[in-house]
């Protein structure tokens, strides 16, 4: 499909793989690059990292009714577990900030 748009017409691609990954997906690190030649040429590179809170993601999550109860359970997980890293991640912050001050203090 790339070969046949190739400088014949537009042709849109969205990815949530970084191009690093491409080979593995096309199995034959050669197609990849053909295909990443191909598409990189005259192209328009847009990207865009979706970042959001955990309160955001649970609002979301809550506004998934028509979700698959198994899939709900898996996000729940995950949104436990990135709270929890968050939770860490604020106490580890609060200790360098510590160890800092106590730094400057024995100089």
């Amino acid at each position: 499909m790339i070969n046949e748009r190739y400088e014949r017409g537009a042709l849109i691609i969205t990815s949530n793989r970084a191009f690093r990954e491409w080979p593995d997906l096309f199995q034959s690190p050669l197609l990849a690059s053909a295909a990443l030649d191909r598409l990189a040429h005259h192209a328009h590179q847009i990207v865009q990292r979706l970042r959001a809170t955990p309160e955001q993601l649970s609002d979301a999550l809550g506004a998934a009714t028509a979700l698959h109860p198994v899939y709900r359970r898996v996000l729940h997980m995950m949104l436990t577990e990135l709270r929890l890293i968050d939770e860490q991640i604020s106490e580890l912050d609060q200790e360098i900030t510590t160890l800092l001050g106590t730094a400057r203090i024995h100089r």
